[in-house]
């Protein structure tokens, strides 16, 4: 039988004359029309069909008894299966050899498969390109970078032009672009950022800025800034509607002339889109994308979730960005503002004092010290920590500050002043979300009995420490509380003499909280046993170096603000005669 002929296990019939078409043969036209799968029979040494089923029709089209195989596509292309591709069509052969110089060709349209796992790759790099993009911007907290990497990221992934303008001040507007460097941009790879020649109308204090570390190659990011009616049509109204809606339908020329690089024209650009960036109303943003000619063509319904989801994570960046440094802006504003006045020169005391602030400039809040000259040649002071940090306790800071200002004309008894400070703190904490409370310690110095003595008064605070002439450290313990925690109540006042050459010496818990690169704290022990080393130091030296050592300590690393507060009864001088040698000689002979 014609069946037997395409057993593999038949044995090989004796010479018989060639063998008429598969599709004429009893039988085998019904085997190959009951398959499920396409399937063309082909006659090897002629390359011609030699059967072709209902499904083959289907996948292939019109396909010939007779016709080469080839014109189907049915060409051998290495082992295993092979794929054609007709248009938006995939069609996956597999070629079986069989008896008699004769191939079976399976033939199925695997379109839709080949679409659904383009789809979900497609999907997967869309999202590990948002997700990095989210990763880069997210950690950069400075405007300027944010929108330098933003366009830097922006080219060759989504498009060949990246413009990002931000409103500015007084009518002004910055930009930041980069674009791909290729053939027609006439810049040649790994080319410097443009000359000052390139410079739109209008632009002024021009900047270039490199690109990122790891950015992608033959990219070159530039920043300038413009008057915004210098700014294309289209850009300005978006930054002024701030609508985040994506334009397509704008003309090239409304969107970036005066924005485009060197090399490049209006018309060399096939497609735009352009978004104003949503970042809440923190900054008004607008990124404009252009692919050029010669490229991959219009952006398409494909690379509209890609570009939106970028264009939202540019906002959010830029926001949390612009938050962040106007915080840091704010921080040093408050703390130039709060900064201490100069100590005080009194005669017979000797004042020194060193303020160093944590690293967090937008967490202010902080430590503080002030000293105020009495008519009579006293002296007041006050050092003090306000707990927490933020605008809540940078508030706190002043009120205390202000507070001690106006007191300390009409009251100089330490303690009492401590409770009416007190008071105010905790009428202040009335109706508040948390009590504030601040740590300090109120003294008083008035030169008495050959030296100086000193009144303390306060609480929660570091003990003050007393460094004798001996180099004995002596440490006082004040009883009293936080200021702000609970009304009434007046701490003890503690009096302590100093004769000539000896130091009281206060500091904040950043000293001796400063952590170590081990993680161990500076503490107390430590602080009294490089106070010893300190005997005949003036006050100032002695504040200096001690904050010196506390910051040594942290070695570079996080620390809070570090407030050092020295008073010293002067040493007494030693006379010195001096006499010449003439004068010795005289004596001598004498």
């Amino acid at each position: 039988m014609v069946v037997d002929d395409l057993d593999p296990h038949a044995p090989a019939a004796p010479q018989t004359p060639a063998p008429a078409p598969v599709a004429e043969r009893d039988g085998w036209a019904d085997v190959i029309a009951a398959l499920d799968e396409g399937v063309v029979v082909v006659e090897d040494s002629t390359g011609t069909v030699q059967s072709v089923n209902a499904e083959a029709l289907d996948v292939l089209g019109a396909v010939r008894i007779g016709a080469p195989a080839a014109e189907f596509g049915l060409v051998e292309r290495g082992h295993g299966p092979a794929e054609l591709r007709t248009g938006d069509r995939v069609i996956r052969t597999r070629r079986v050899a069989l008896p008699h110089g004769r191939s079976a060709w399976f033939v199925r349209d695997v379109s839709d498969d080949v679409r659904r796992v383009d789809a979900v790759l497609a999907e997967r790099a869309r999202a590990g390109f948002l997700a990095d993009c989210a990763t880069r911007l997210g950690v950069l907290l400075h405007p300027d970078r944010t929108a330098t990497v933003a366009v830097s990221l922006a080219v060759p992934a989504l498009a060949d032009l990246a413009v990002l303008v931000m409103n500015g001040r007084r009518g002004r507007a910055r930009w930041w672009r980069a674009a791909a460097t290729g053939p027609a941009a006439d810049v040649p790879d790994g080319a410097e950022p443009r000359a000052a020649a390139d410079v739109p109308d209008g632009v002024e204090s021009r900047a270039a800025a490199g690109v990122p570390d790891g950015a992608r190659p033959h990219t070159g990011t530039e920043h300038a800034e413009a008057r915004t009616v210098d700014l294309p049509v289209a850009v300005r109204d978006l930054l002024r509607d701030g609508a985040p809606v994506p334009v397509r339908d704008a003309d090239a020329g409304a969107l970036l002339d005066g924005l485009l690089p060197a090399g490049r024209r209006i018309a060399d650009v096939v497609d735009t889109v352009a978004v104003a960036l949503d970042s809440g109303g923190v900054v008004r943003a607008v990124l404009v994308l252009a692919r050029f000619a010669g490229g991959r063509g219009a952006f398409d319904v494909d690379d509209e979730p890609t570009v939106a989801g970028f264009a939202q994570r540019c906002g959010l960046a830029l926001a949390a960005a612009t938050t962040f440094a106007e915080q840091g802006r704010m921080a040093e504003a408050f703390r130039a503002h709060t900064a201490p006045p100069p100590l005080p020169a009194v005669a017979g005391i000797e004042l020194g004092a060193a303020l160093r602030h944590g690293q967090d400039l937008a967490r202010v809040g902080g430590d503080f010290y002030q000293a105020w000259a009495e008519p009579a040649g006293g002296v007041l002071f006050a050092v003090g920590d306000v707990c927490g940090k933020g605008v809540p306790a940078a508030g706190l800071n002043a009120l205390v500050r202000h507070t001690l200002t106006g007191l300390w004309r009409v009251e100089r008894r330490p303690a009492r002043l401590v409770h009416l400070l007190n008071e105010v703190i905790v009428e202040a904490n009335e109706g508040a979300d948390a009590v504030r409370f601040v740590t300090g310690i109120v003294g008083r110095v008035v030169r008495g009995h050959g030296g100086l003595d000193v009144t303390l008064a306060g609480g929660g605070h570091v003990p003050p420490l007393v460094l004798r002439r001996d180099g004995t450290v002596e440490q006082l313990s004040l009883d009293g509380r936080a200021m702000g925690v609970v009304a009434g109540g007046e701490p003890f006042a503690h009096g302590v003499h100093l004769k000539p050459g000896e130091t009281v010496v206060i500091v904040s818990d950043g000293v001796t909280e400063a952590r170590g690169r081990g993680g161990e704290l500076f503490g107390t022990a430590h602080l009294t046993a490089e106070l010893a080393r300190c005997v005949g130091m003036p006050a100032a030296a002695v504040a200096e170096r001690v904050e010196m050592l506390a910051l040594a300590w942290a070695g570079g690393g996080q620390h809070d603000d570090v407030t050092v507060f020295a008073v010293r009864a002067p040493a007494a001088r030693t006379p010195r005669h001096l006499r010449s040698v003439g004068d010795r000689g005289r004596g001598t002979d004498a």
